[in-house]
């Protein structure tokens, strides 16, 4: 669910940058009259802000979604640390202090909580973003394209 949300939420961001092209045009063509470029342009913008507004509700559906599961899995993960910290021998808890202890614990538990929460997403997502900007990008005008797929290393 998580990945369909994340997919949904890039598709709208990239789907609202497209629409941006015909609307423009439309409003600079001197083909139609004003009244019919300003009919044009509301309905354009109603469907440009359903567009965003799928994008907003998903993304925040995703986001609400992550945050269940990492803190759902911090909690797994504690649960399983505390019962490993039942059936430790004695000679543990004398040859390391509580404080060092249960600092690890909670350092560690706190970075795979963050990572599961926003690495993973941002990866995901930023990946998907990328291969639909590059889609987007060939089917706009694929020599344009090729020019900035080339020029980017050599600029880097």
């Amino acid at each position: 669910v998580v990945a369909v949300c994340m997919l949904l939420t890039s598709a709208s961001s990239l789907a609202g940058s497209m629409l941006l092209r015909p609307i423009i045009n439309n409003i600079a063509s001197t083909d139609t009259s004003a009244t019919d470029r300003l009919i044009y342009l509301g309905s354009m913008l109603a469907v440009l802000g359903s567009v965003y507004f799928i994008g907003v509700f998903t993304n925040y559906f995703q986001a609400k979604l992550m945050l269940t599961v990492s803190q759902g899995a911090s909690e797994k993960i504690r649960n399983d640390l505390f019962q490993k910290l039942q059936t430790l021998p004695v000679r543990f808890f004398d040859t390391n202090t509580t404080g060092e202890t249960m600092s690890r614990f909670t350092n560690d538990v706190d970075n795979i909580d963050m990572m599961l929460n926003h690495s993973v997403t941002a990866l995901f997502s930023g990946a998907v973003t990328l291969v639909g900007t590059l889609f987007f990008m060939i089917t706009t005008n694929w020599i344009l394209t090729l020019v900035t797929v080339i020029f980017i290393p050599i600029n880097l």
